[in-house]
């Protein structure tokens, strides 16, 4: 499975409906029934479906068990592993500031600011939500309702 959806051409519109039926959705059995993406996507335009907003991102880090798999070419994922033991990976890169490997994804901004917006990291010291500024290259990973 790839770790993202591109479209080289540039040719889909910003919200395709058929770009979302490329997308695989996991449930991980959270408490709210919400489904995240498998891997990470390169536009969060994509119709019927959002970033995840803090409160999703809490809900994925205190209803997941969290572990590093080795995938192929030497890298690392870090693995959300649900209640109902579904699985999802964020690769682990170095990001500008993360002080090693982690697997971060941007989340919905704060409505204070159009500058910063919440993202997830995760990484063997630390499972937390953050907010930073809008430059940093984390990716895009989607949700939507189950």
């Amino acid at each position: 499975m790839p770790n993202h959806v591109s479209d080289p051409s540039g040719s889909l519109p910003a919200a395709d409906a058929s770009l979302w039926a490329c997308i695989h959705f996991v449930d991980l059995g959270l408490p709210s029934g919400l489904l995240w993406a498998a891997y990470d996507v390169e536009s969060p335009n994509v119709e019927g479906c959002s970033l995840p907003t803090y409160d999703q991102a809490r809900e994925l880090i205190e209803n997941c068990n969290f572990f590093i798999r080795e995938i192929p070419f030497g890298e690392k994922d870090i693995c959300a592993r649900g209640p109902n033991r579904e699985i999802i990976g964020f690769p682990m890169k170095e990001y500008p500031g993360t002080l090693g490997p982690a697997g971060c994804c941007w989340c919905q901004g704060d409505s204070s600011s159009s500058d910063f917006a919440y993202f997830l990291l995760l990484s063997e010291d630390s499972l937390t939500v953050g907010m930073g500024r809008r430059t940093l290259p984390f990716p895009f990973r989607l949700v939507r309702e189950g």
